[in-house]
């Protein structure tokens, strides 16, 4: 959980430092390199329990869906944003649908008929 975490916010790190005029090509290989060790760490611990859903887990799965979104440059970035769509559906036992809100790759979930999220 805390490696996906940490992931995300360097996600967001990465979103102002990439615009500076001392990022270099140099740069840009040593975050990328970071990005797909964290995926890499995060696929090979993610912390699933026959018991039941956590919170550690979900955050795992959505941190792999995030990488996987935000970074579709990277070669497995398919890869982890599919599994991890699909893994979060059947995490909740299919009760979710997934749909585009628009073209930029933004994504939300809706019930079915109804306004809450999860049962």
């Amino acid at each position: 959980m805390e490696v996906a975490l940490r992931a995300m916010n360097l996600l967001g790190v990465f979103t102002i430092c990439v615009h500076a005029e001392s990022f270099t090509p140099q740069h840009l290989s040593r975050w990328l390199q970071s990005f797909e060790q964290h995926v890499a760490y995060i696929k090979h611990n993610l912390e699933f329990s026959y018991l039941g859903t956590t919170n550690h887990y979900l955050t795992d799965v959505v941190g792999l869906l995030w990488l996987g979104l935000t970074l579709p440059e990277l070669v497995l970035a398919t890869t982890w944003r599919e599994w991890a769509a699909k893994e979060l559906f059947n995490a909740r036992g299919g009760d979710l649908v997934w749909s585009a809100c628009d073209c930029n790759q933004h994504w939300r979930i809706k019930r079915h008929a109804d306004v809450r999220v999860w049962r």
